[in-house]
């Protein structure tokens, strides 16, 4: 099976302990990325150094999906943050599902730094498919259901879903 790998480099604008937090936590997992059951503890990690290097990997057979994370103090309030996402995918697709996880990848780092500039340390609720995601009414999955939630928050039109 062919091997997918997406490796980040980027400064985010918080301390390591604080980015420790949103990646090796179950509360920060689900403020920038999605529910995910992390040990407190470490248990089941691959790598469990606070606030340095964290790491997991899951597998089954041939497949495997790994995640890294290793965190550098940059004495500024900052951190350099390396990020490595590799795994397997079955032939049958995989130009499309590694071309999916370059562009979400992208999305979710950018993600965790706007969460650690402006929403750090909040508690943030999932909305979505994941287990323990909030699912709206039918009616908000439709074409026009973004500018009617614009309309109710009071907002201007954007431009963005109608």
């Amino acid at each position: 099976m062919p091997e997918f790998d997406c490796s980040r480099q980027l400064v985010v604008p918080a301390p390591p302990e604080r980015v420790w937090d949103a990646v090796a936590t179950t509360e920060g997992n689900a403020a920038w990325l999605f529910p995910n059951e992390i040990d407190a503890d470490g248990a089941g990690a691959k790598a469990w150094d606070p606030p340095h290097h964290f790491a997991i990997r899951q597998e089954q057979g041939e497949w495997f999906n790994a995640l890294e994370f290793i965190i550098e103090d940059l004495g500024d309030g900052t951190s350099a943050l390396r990020y490595s996402h590799c795994g397997v995918f079955p032939p049958e697709g995989f130009d499309t599902q590694n071309e999916a996880i370059q562009q979400h990848t992208d999305f979710y780092l950018h993600t965790l730094g706007e969460y650690l500039k402006h929403f750090d340390g909040r508690h943030a609720t999932y909305i979505g498919d994941a287990p323990g995601g909030i699912h709206g009414p039918p009616t908000s999955a439709t074409p026009d259901g973004f500018r009617r939630l614009q309309q109710a928050l009071g907002l201007r039109r954007t431009g963005h879903g109608g």
